[in-house]
């Protein structure tokens, strides 16, 4: 299999510097038997802190542990369990989908947290992804002022 390897660094003057390589190995990436997967290999001689890297990509330290712990709340979380997803018929998962969006709405309440913040941690699709997802930022981008004040709150209800 081919490894690909990334590498960040920072540079005088405060700028970041990537470096990209590809190599070939042989070895299978089975961990259960005690053999280390090449890419925990990888990650232990990383060059810098993994935790380091996700607070610069996440933009700051506070906002990386806000998305962790958002994402916690939606794990922990029964109604979002997926486990037995691959089981349900079709009605049986719609009905669930419709759990989980009610859920994601008490929970964007209860934490006083945008619900699409939320959303990016359920892993399904839910009825009203098309609504907020595409529909109202399209209001909001392209209706006027006026337009907004009498169409948004319908929407939003």
């Amino acid at each position: 299999f081919f490894l690909l390897r990334f590498r960040v660094h920072f540079e005088s003057g405060g700028s970041l510097g990537f470096a990209l390589s590809i190599s070939w190995h042989s070895c299978t990436p089975v961990m259960a038997d005690g053999i280390v997967s090449p890419l925990e290999e990888e990650r232990s001689r990383a060059s810098f802190l993994v935790r380091d890297l996700t607070d610069l990509l996440q933009g700051g330290r506070n906002r990386a542990e806000r998305r962790e712990s958002l994402r916690l709340a939606v794990e922990a979380d029964p109604v979002f369990d997926n486990s037995d997803l691959n089981h349900l018929s079709r009605p049986h998962r719609y009905r669930r989908a419709m759990q989980k969006q009610r859920r994601l709405v008490e929970m964007a309440e209860e934490m006083n947290v945008d619900m699409l913040a939320l959303r990016e941690f359920v892993n399904d699709d839910l009825g009203t992804d098309l609504q907020w997802m595409m529909f109202i930022p399209n209001l909001r981008a392209t209706f006027s002022d006026e337009q907004q004040a009498q169409w948004l709150p319908k929407a939003l209800a």
